[in-house]
């Protein structure tokens, strides 16, 4: 999501589909469906 010097920061829905592709290797699977439920159905912003 933050700016680097070297490329631009990603949006929210490909930091959300990594995240989703990380799903239970990296992250907990039950905490990822939360997350992704709170921005995908439920229209929470991070501003």
């Amino acid at each position: 999501m933050s700016h680097r010097p070297y490329r631009p920061g990603y949006g929210i829905d490909a930091a959300l589909e990594e995240i989703e592709s990380k799903k239970g290797i990296l992250y907990d699977s039950d905490v990822v469906d939360v997350g992704l439920n709170l921005f995908r159905e439920n229209g929470f912003r991070l501003e």
